[in-house]
C-alpha cells in the first residue's frame, strides 16, 4: 500500500468520523430542543434553552462547514500539486535555501489564514 493510499484512507476516516459525530450532536440537540431538562427547569427558561439549541445547532453547522473547506485545502496543497506549485514558484524568485524554506511555510500559514478569515469573521460578529 503507498502512502498516498495510507494518507487517503486516514484523511477519509478522519473528515467522516467528525463529521457523522457533528450530524449526531445536531440531532440529538434538535430532538431535546422542545424541552428542559428537569436539572434545569428551576433555572433556564423553555425559551432559553431552545435559544441555546438553535447556538449549537448553528455553531455545529458552521464548524462542518469549516472542516469541509479546511479538507479542500488539505487536498489541494498535498493531492492536488498546491506544495509543489508553490515550492517551485518560490524556488524561482529566491532559489534554494534558508529563505525559499521560510517562505514556503510563511505562504502556507498565510495562505491558510487568508481562507479561516470570513469563519473567524463570523464566528465573531454573527
Amino acid at each position: 500500500m503507498t502512502f498516498t493510499i495510507v494518507f487517503l484512507i486516514a484523511f477519509v476516516a478522519s473528515f467522516g468520523l467528525r463529521h457523522w459525530l457533528s450530524q449526531r450532536q445536531i440531532r440529538h440537540v434538535a430532538n431535546h430542543r422542545d424541552s428542559v431538562p428537569a436539572e434545569f427547569a428551576s433555572q433556564i427558561t423553555l425559551a432559553e434553552h431552545q435559544k441555546a439549541a438553535d447556538y449549537t445547532i448553528a455553531k455545529l453547522r458552521l464548524g462542518i462547514l469549516e472542516n469541509g473547506v479546511s479538507a479542500i485545502i488539505l487536498i489541494s496543497f498535498t493531492l492536488l500539486g498546491g506544495l509543489q506549485l508553490l515550492n517551485s514558484a518560490l524556488l524561482g524568485l529566491l532559489g534554494e535555501g534558508i529563505a525559499q524554506q521560510i517562505a514556503l511555510l510563511v505562504s502556507i500559514v498565510l495562505i491558510s489564514g487568508i481562507i479561516d478569515i470570513p469563519f473567524s469573521w463570523y464566528k465573531q460578529f454573527h
